[in-house]
């Protein structure tokens, strides 16, 4: 759905000897590895994993804590969704956000739009990086509101920034194309988690991966529920 509107969208140049078909075996082994380590795995082969994780945060019930580094999630902030960041070793809330990253919930996807994202190959605004766009925001507070007031910022087309946050607010506010395309849809859930020690020393053997073999790692996941 999102290369319909911008063909790039995560398009990343294949790297040489890459073996697709040996990819999707390995996902689908470590899918299996999950389900037999006791965890829920949730899979929907159209859907990207984002769209996903918004879609849980929607269905569970209770405090949901989403492990990521990825400033996409910040969109999802609110007073039962909380992120943990492992690369800076903090933990997100709707309180802390605008202390670590400089804007508010409400104003992650505009930031987004403006500066762009590159891990998804989005481009934002030419000329405005994470200062700038900081500055737009505390200034005029969204980008909504700015064009409606027609006001005037540096450089910027107004026109030209209309058609940008249109395309990028399709490609990156995740409760946008949630309502868009998944509105009332269950949580694809993919087998049923059952630990099995049997299965998991086959795949440590193989694969050599000694801490799966190591009892109290086993302990954890065979206590999950």
């Amino acid at each position: 759905n999102r290369t319909a509107i911008l063909p790039e969208y995560k398009k990343r140049e294949q790297k040489l000897g890459f073996d697709r078909e040996d990819f999707h075996k390995q996902k689908e082994e470590v899918m299996a590895l999950m389900t037999r380590l006791n965890c829920q795995v949730v899979f929907k082969s159209s859907m990207e994993a984002d769209d996903l994780i918004y879609l849980l945060t929607r269905k569970l019930q209770g405090e949901k804590t989403i492990l990521s580094s990825d400033k996409d999630f910040n969109q999802l902030l609110s007073d039962t969704v909380q992120i943990y960041n492992p690369s800076k070793e903090i933990r997100v809330t709707p309180k802390t956000i605008e202390r670590h990253f400089g804007y508010t919930v409400e104003q992650s996807v505009d930031y987004l739009c403006l500066t762009g994202d590159k891990s998804d190959n989005i481009s934002g605004y030419k000329g405005i990086g994470e200062k700038t766009a900081l500055d737009f925001l505390n200034k005029h507070s969204s980008i909504k509101k700015y064009l409606k007031a027609d006001m005037q910022y540096k450089k910027i087309n107004n026109a030209l920034l209309a058609d940008i946050y249109a395309r990028n607010k399709y490609l990156i506010d995740l409760k946008y194309f949630y309502r868009k395309f998944y509105l009332g849809m269950g949580i694809p859930y993919f087998g049923k988690p059952l630990f099995d020690a049997i299965y998991v020393a086959k795949i440590s053997r193989q694969f050599g991966i000694n801490t799966f073999s190591k009892t109290d790692f086993l302990k954890t996941f065979k206590e999950l529920k």
